[in-house]
């Protein structure tokens, strides 16, 4: 029985459900960042981005994943606004600011999800093959056909088996430079894409490039000099705000700093809290078990007791001087209002893809097969 029990108490936190600085799930604190700036409402996208950044999570890498999929065709110059900011959290209220008030829409979203999740038969085409198809490896062919067809469906169940490396971006230059007409101003897109520290999964800037081909030049916002906004005296007195603790007991943390609750459009994504029986008994009696993997929290236990461990069949912390640690750090969640409790327990149900777009007034351009899985990050 010793055994089994320090067996258990070795374990991984295995539910994927991290609590962050103010005791929301940091699944939903990310989607909740997509959904505020697709929302175009500033001071609440600060306000994620800002529980985002200070529970310790890489916000520059999750803006970029948004942009990637949302904002990247339609604002191709803005990624090298991101890439040149340092990691501060006043640059990325620019990001986020410049962000909210850019053109988005939802095709790589939407292409990226369905390509992930495609089930679609690959089919050929009958008739004689354009001639440009003559100009490439045969592996690449039915995939530039599909794309001269704009047969998207075709298109990402190619691109579920294709080999997604400098070779294929490299074709896709090509075809746009011989059979559209486009000018490529980089020699080397895909290696600075593989360079960037910011960079993810590939796919998602494959088809940005595609879309970016894909759309008419008057609906791309570039110029010659572009100007982006900084922050203004209201921004900064809002971030000032959200950031400043002085004066607040513990206990009263929740109820000055929790200002915006979950909306449960992002229903659309598997969230992690799917995967626990009983949220508020969670956030009640094992808030810092889950909060532990957030860098703040980790970082506040290992301040208070370098050899602080977990206690996985209780899902508790062991730490030196238990009580004075809760007396010091427990945001009492369930002591709060239901106002403030709810902010982060609302139910959220299932929401399709379809649901999701009209919620932001956005319009589907092809015809697809919902996913089971929509993912974002």
């Amino acid at each position: 029985m010793d055994n089994l029990i320090d067996t258990m108490s070795n374990l991984d936190i295995n539910e994927g459900f991290t609590l962050s600085r103010l005791l929301y799930a940091k699944d939903e604190v990310e989607y909740m960042c997509l959904v505020s700036l697709l929302s175009r409402d500033n001071n609440q996208a600060i306000f994620w981005f800002h529980e985002h950044f200070y529970s310790g999570y890489e916000s520059f890498k999750l803006i970029y994943k948004i942009y990637l999929l949302f904002y990247s065709w339609l604002n191709p110059q803005f990624e090298k606004y991101i890439c040149k900011q340092e990691y501060t959290f006043e640059n990325l209220v620019k990001l986020v600011t410049n962000l909210s008030n850019s053109k988005y829409s939802f095709e790589a979203f939407i292409l990226y999800n369905v390509t992930l999740n495609s089930k679609t038969i690959i089919k050929t085409y009958k008739g004689r093959p354009p001639m440009f198809l003559q100009m490439v490896d045969s592996k690449y062919r039915l995939f530039l056909h599909s794309l001269y067809k704009k047969d998207w469906l075709n298109v990402c169940a190619l691109l579920k088996i294709m080999q997604l490396d400098e070779s294929l971006y490299n074709v896709i230059k090509l075809y746009y430079e011989c059979v559209h007409n486009i000018e490529f101003n980089d020699d080397n897109g895909f290696r600075d894409y593989e360079n960037n520290e910011l960079s993810c999964h590939v796919l998602k800037y494959i088809i940005a490039i595609i879309l970016l081909c894909e759309t008419s030049e008057k609906d791309v916002n570039v110029k010659q000099k572009q100007i982006y906004k900084t922050v203004s005296y209201e921004q900064q007195n809002y971030v000032d705000h959200l950031s400043d603790y002085r004066n607040i007991k513990t206990d009263y943390i929740l109820h000055h700093k929790r200002e915006y609750g979950i909306n449960p459009i992002i229903g659309l994504f598997n969230l992690n809290r799917y995967n626990i029986p009983d949220l508020w008994s969670t956030l009640t009696h094992h808030w810092i078990y889950y909060a532990s993997k957030t860098p703040l929290w980790e970082r506040i236990l290992y301040d208070w007791d370098d050899n602080w461990s977990y206690d996985h069949v209780n899902k508790k912390i062991n730490v030196k001087q238990s009580d004075e640690f809760d007396e010091a750090f427990c945001l009492y969640h369930d002591e709060q209002s239901k106002v403030i409790q709810n902010m982060c327990l609302t139910n959220i149900n299932s929401v399709t893809i379809y649901d999701f777009c009209a919620y932001f007034n956005y319009s589907p351009s092809f015809e697809f097969n919902d996913c089971s899985n929509w993912v974002v990050f």
